[in-house]
Order: structure tokens, then sequence, then C-alpha cells
């Protein structure tokens, strides 16, 4: 798990939010637990809305949360619409090409889990089979 971000600066710099109080957060907010849509409220949470929450405390500015489609974030970066990404997103060659990576501060790994007694144990068990996601 990573975040994309730009240099921030002195509030002057700062020239996407809706003030110069303000840093404005990209996301797709379709991976929880990191960042979706409360049901209930329609207000973006998760545990990098947590994070951005507190670095733009620290730094003395308010929050503003975009949300978009995980292929626009970097596009909207570039094209100012927004301060900094925070998503899901892996520093990929043709990303890093178009934005900074912050250090990695979350790596996730996927598991598979098998009711006891199943014939699968090791990776290679799992060939030529069909995975289901929900």
């Amino acid at each position: 798990m990573l975040v994309g971000l730009t240099a921030c600066g002195s509030s002057e710099d700062v020239t996407s939010g809706s003030n110069a109080e303000t840093l404005v957060m990209l996301t797709s907010a379709d991976y929880p637990p990191y960042e979706s849509v409360d049901t209930e409220t329609e207000e973006i949470i998760g545990f990098d809305v947590d994070i951005a929450k507190h670095i733009t405390e620290q730094l003395g500015y308010e929050l503003e949360i975009q949300d978009m489609d995980f292929n626009g974030l970097l596009p909207a970066l570039q094209s100012e619409r927004g301060d900094f990404v925070m998503a899901g997103m892996t520093p990929k060659p043709e990303r890093l090409e178009n934005a900074d990576f912050s250090e990695i501060y979350f790596e996730a790994k996927n598991t598979i889990v098998t009711a006891d007694g199943t014939e699968y144990a090791t990776l290679e068990d799992l060939s030529g089979k069909k995975l289901e996601f929900n």
C-alpha cells in the first residue's frame, strides 16, 4: 500500500484546495478498509483517510477528499485537481515517471484460506484452479 505525494511546501504552494489552508486528497474509495464510502453517512472513511487527516492536522491544514476512478488519480494530480493521492497504488515504473511516491507504509499480502482437510496446501496445488473473489 503506497501513497503518491507531491511536494507540499508553504501554504502559498497549495493551489488545488478551496483555499490556501486546505489540502485536497484524491482517492478511489473502493478499497476497504483503506478507503471506502460509509453507506450511512456517505463519508469517505478508512485507514488511508485516518493517516491523511493526521498528517494534514500536523501540518496545520484542513483536508478535502475527492473520490474518483482509480485510473484517473494520477492524471488528476498532474492537472493539479488535487494536492496528493492516497490509495492502494504501487510505484510501477510508468507511475514513477509521473509522480513521486512516499516510503511504503503498509505492504498488503494476499492470503488464501481453505477449510481443514482440503487438498490445497501449496500454491502449486492451486495451479489451473479458478479463484473467485467476493
